[in-house]
């Protein structure tokens, strides 16, 4: 691969850079993988799996909240209010979450 003053679509080269422009990620589609994992690949993966599970353990309580509180006694009118405070809750929760940062 050569490389020019000009790269697509005018831009040009990068002081140093022998890549035609400045987007290095243009590179990868011409064909050039790695094929060697990083670091940090694997710690993303150990973080994407404890999120898929936290989101099924979630998904779990919700659908069995009701049948639960109504084998337990609760009036399923009771029940639905429980899902829906705890709804609520979830939705407050992710709305103020940015002023908690601060």
């Amino acid at each position: 691969m050569a490389a020019s003053a000009h790269g697509v679509d005018g831009e040009t080269a990068a002081e140093g850079s022998l890549l035609p422009c400045t987007d290095r990620r243009r590179v990868a589609i011409v064909g050039h993988t790695r094929r060697a994992r990083s670091p940090e690949a694997g710690t993303f993966l150990l973080l994407a799996t404890a999120f898929t599970l936290n989101d099924f353990a979630m998904y779990a309580v919700v659908f069995s909240l009701v049948p639960l509180m109504t084998e337990r006694g609760a009036g399923p009118m009771v029940a639905a209010w429980a899902l829906g405070l705890g709804g609520t809750g979830q939705t407050l929760g992710c709305m103020l979450y940015a002023r908690l940062t601060r």
